[in-house]
């Protein structure tokens, strides 16, 4: 499988309802260890509802979840 090029014209800054900027981009690989850390957020309850279970994630499922094909 072949991984297009990053879409950067994808990215863009959104001015958010209390004035503030946010920046939003698509995923890349290197956003693997940000995944893991927002997950070690989330309480076991909040997990469960999203996931219908608390699931393990570790390195290399982090990495499955944000390598994408960008490829339409």
């Amino acid at each position: 499988m072949s991984v297009a090029v990053y879409p950067s014209d994808l990215e863009s800054d959104v001015v958010l309802r209390d004035g503030f900027t946010m920046h939003l981009r698509p995923v890349r690989e290197d956003d693997a260890q940000r995944v893991l850390s927002l997950f070690g957020e989330l309480s076991e309850r909040s997990l469960y509802y999203r996931f219908l279970g608390v699931p393990h994630l570790g390195l290399e499922q982090a990495r499955k979840i944000v390598t994408v094909d960008f490829e339409e």
